[in-house]
């Protein structure tokens, strides 16, 4: 299940971080998607790897927009019986927020009015500014949205009042202390390979009891899930899709995503393929 690590520095120094953005993407292998790429035909500029899985096309996991707005979207972990096919696809309100002009909380106060039409999710929106950072965030388990402050922060499968996961809260300690030996954008790419080494980490860590009981019908696999980089290749499922967004405090953006090439076997060797952008937010 995908995880996403974030740290802002709403005044950074010259030389540092405006925000450091890691997100894993958990994914069955068959899921056709594109890479990281400039989107065509789109009122703004958007950047990021797109799912093209049949009546889902278009819609993303993590995207951002020239103008300084990320988005990302991670589902709840619910049990089988509790997961409509008929729900509407959530990658699209990363498009919807990205293409629109509402502020992170307004967005997110506003698809609370229609939040039961999908499957259980929660995203994040950013705004990052010159002077500002706004970042909210909305489960529709929980039916609020949160207001976020400046800071390191971690977001899992979990619903909003449960504690995180064992893995991304482990996981979280780690991301911190790789952020804060690179603080300086002139160990950048250290800082990159640092951030790619700790997410091939495939330890699994015990399971607690509120991961037993939102995947209670995935006893085979679930322990398997509570992994930084999670490998099922009987489920042909695991960690596909790695990002990186690197924004300094001039608004200089480094977009970086590693992925697996496919089409994906589980049986053979995996193929990795790294794509690099940069551009300014504007």
């Amino acid at each position: 299940m995908c995880i996403l690590f974030i740290k802002t520095v709403e005044n950074a120094n010259c030389g540092e971080y405006k925000l450091v953005l890691v997100n894993i993407r958990d994914e069955y292998y068959a899921r056709p998607t594109k890479p990281v790429s400039f989107w065509d035909n789109r009122n703004t500029r958007i950047i990021g790897g797109q799912d093209m899985d049949k009546g889902r096309e278009g819609g993303a996991w993590l995207a951002m927009n020239t103008n300084g707005k990320i988005a990302s979207l991670l589902n709840i972990l619910q049990p089988k019986d509790e997961i409509s096919a008929d729900k509407k696809g959530r990658g699209f309100l990363v498009v919807d927020y990205l293409e629109g002009n509402d502020s992170p909380k307004t967005y997110l106060d506003q698809i609370s009015k229609d939040s039961s039409d999908y499957n259980g999710f929660r995203m994040i929106a950013i705004h990052l500014k010159s002077q500002s950072i706004e970042m909210s965030t909305y489960s529709n388990f929980d039916l609020k949205t949160m207001q976020l402050n400046p800071g390191v922060h971690a977001f899992g499968n979990n619903k909003m009042d449960q504690k995180l996961w064992p893995k991304v809260r482990i996981g979280k300690q780690k991301f911190e202390e790789i952020v804060d030996k690179h603080k300086n954008t002139t160990s950048k790419s250290q800082l990159i390979d640092d951030i790619f080494d700790f997410l091939s980490d495939k330890s699994i860590y015990p399971l607690d009891d509120q991961m037993r009981s939102q995947g209670r019908d995935k006893s085979k696999s679930l322990e398997k899930l509570n992994a930084i980089h999670v490998v099922i290749p009987e489920n042909n499922y695991g960690s596909r899709t790695w990002t990186i967004i690197l924004v300094d405090n001039n608004l200089n953006v480094d977009y970086i995503e590693k992925t697996m090439k496919e089409p994906i076997d589980a049986s053979k060797d995996i193929e990795w393929i790294t794509n690099s952008h940069t551009f300014k937010i504007t």
